[in-house]
């Protein structure tokens, strides 16, 4: 492969971690992304694009993305997304929250001791998680039409599966989503609705493919880096 163009996005799945090169490597807390393999065999004789940032939503992995198509002038031969949670509509700490409220109803948040929320308001916080993961699927079906109206070539996977989400209300939506070119892979439930995490514990096993925060380790990047990421690109 030579003389590509091949923008990426997504969330800390992808982020390059070269930026932490000066601390000493430590694989139980570390790892080397896919992308910075990718990177280091091609970077050379291509140009790889890596927006991926961590924390980000669909939200903002579209709007990193699309900034820069429009800076390239969408002379792109290939976009590869990664992506994120749902619930990243905001930041990285208002998702916890609106996961449980989506996830654990207001009873169980009572429970914990979160009581500010009253039955008067369960109507709306259910409509409220409805809406957030519909807008955020909505992001990934208008970014793939968009790359559709260009003819850019484009790959997408999840990062992980959303464990604590009924998708089926949104079937509608992921009908037009999901085709050949978004790659999904089986999670703990036995759906096809697992990412690049499902996959590498399908091949290392759940206790030999993360580091201590629950991120993928080298060893499942390199795993899907191999098996799915070069295919793809040589296929």
């Amino acid at each position: 492969m030579e003389n590509k163009t091949i923008l990426i996005g997504g969330c800390s799945y992808s982020e390059s971690q070269k930026k932490f090169g000066y601390r000493k490597y430590d694989p139980n807390k570390d790892w080397i992304p896919w992308t910075d393999l990718l990177d280091k065999e091609f970077g050379n004789n291509n140009t790889i694009i890596n927006v991926a940032k961590g924390s980000a939503g669909q939200s903002t992995i579209v709007s990193l993305l699309t900034k820069k198509l429009f800076e390239l002038n969408f002379k792109v031969d290939k976009v590869i997304v990664q992506w994120s949670s749902h619930y990243r509509m905001f930041g990285e700490k208002e998702e916890n929250l609106l996961e449980n409220i989506h996830s654990q109803g207001i009873e169980l948040l009572s429970q914990k001791g979160i009581d500010v929320f009253t039955n008067e308001y369960y109507d709306k916080l259910n409509q409220l998680g409805y809406d957030i993961v519909f807008n955020s699927l909505l992001q990934i079906f208008l970014f793939k039409n968009l790359l559709k109206s260009k003819g850019i070539d484009y790959t997408f996977f999840w990062g992980w599966t959303e464990n604590t989400i009924d998708l089926s209300e949104y079937s509608f939506l992921l009908s037009e989503i999901y085709d050949s070119k978004f790659l999904r892979y089986k999670s703990t439930s036995g759906k096809l609705d697992g990412g690049m995490h499902d996959y590498a514990n399908q091949v290392l096993g759940e206790d030999n493919s993360e580091v201590e925060c629950g991120h993928p380790n080298s060893e499942a990047h390199k795993v899907f880096y191999n098996d799915i990421i070069k295919p793809i690109l040589f296929g």
